[in-house]
This record gives structure tokens, sequence and C-alpha cells, in this order.
């Protein structure tokens, strides 16, 4: 019984817990941003690009 408590009232872990689920978090909310705003910063970068690269504007 008493091991059982010991495991119970054991907090070893949990700071580290609490960071893999903030970044889990941050991460997912970046991949979901990336797959929402992703295809037009790639359209808008290749504009930018051609018309960089364009002897004539």
């Amino acid at each position: 019984m008493s091991t059982l408590r010991e495991i119970i009232q054991d907090r070893r872990g949990a700071v580290q817990t609490e960071y893999v689920v903030l970044v889990g978090t941050v991460g997912l909310a970046f991949v979901f941003a990336m797959i929402t705003v992703g295809p037009q910063l790639v359209k808008d970068f290749t504009r930018a690009r051609n018309i960089t690269a364009s002897p004539l504007p």
C-alpha cells in the first residue's frame, strides 16, 4: 500500500510532460497555419521572384 501511495504522490516528470504538451500544441498550430496560409505564401513568393528576375517590369 505504501508503494502505491509513493507512486501516486511522485511528481517527477510533470514539468517535462507539460513542456511536451505545450510544444506539441504549438507545433500543431504551426502545421495548421502552414496548411492554411502556405499555398498563398508560395504563390506570392513565386510572383515576387518572377518580377525580380524579369528584365522589364
